[in-house]
């Protein structure tokens, strides 16, 4: 255990590197004391580890290889459950809030965002969607009223 005197010589060379180097004593000797700094902190507001956010991404990926497009609230789940089995004695279990998806998404690289498909937009129009099933009512019309006249 270190003495009284050492202690004192320590915070005496901080507290002379604090003043040389412009720095608050504080900082400096909670840096000494092994505390990280702003930087290399994880965020305060972010959930999930790094390995935690690839199992999400993972997952994602895989459902996108199978062709099912995942809601909102299917990822939040999925993400809730990834929390819940890290803490699996927390009470109440953690959870994340409405908009996280949001966020996670907003911090995703570029690679793993997708934009729609311009054909795919133009059918999801109401507009082609209508004018598509009224052609396919006068099809069939035309068909079936051919069938039944026979």
């Amino acid at each position: 255990m270190p003495s009284e005197e050492s202690k004192i010589q320590k915070a005496k060379k901080i507290a002379e590197l604090a003043r040389e180097f412009d720095v608050p004593y504080e900082r400096l000797w909670r840096r000494v004391q092994g505390s990280a700094s702003q930087l290399n902190r994880r965020p305060a507001h972010k959930r999930l580890s790094d390995d935690q956010e690839r199992v999400v991404i993972i997952w994602l990926e895989d459902l996108d290889d199978r062709g099912v497009p995942p809601t909102i609230w299917v990822i939040k789940n999925y993400t809730e459950k990834v929390l819940q089995n890290m803490h699996p004695n927390a009470d109440p279990p953690p959870r994340l809030g409405d908009r996280w998806v949001y966020r996670f998404f907003k911090r995703l690289p570029k690679e793993y965002k997708k934009t729609i498909d311009p054909d795919c937009y133009l059918a999801e129009d109401p507009g082609v969607i209508e004018a598509w099933f009224d052609r396919l009512r006068i099809q069939l019309e035309t068909h079936y009223t051919a069938k039944m006249s026979i």
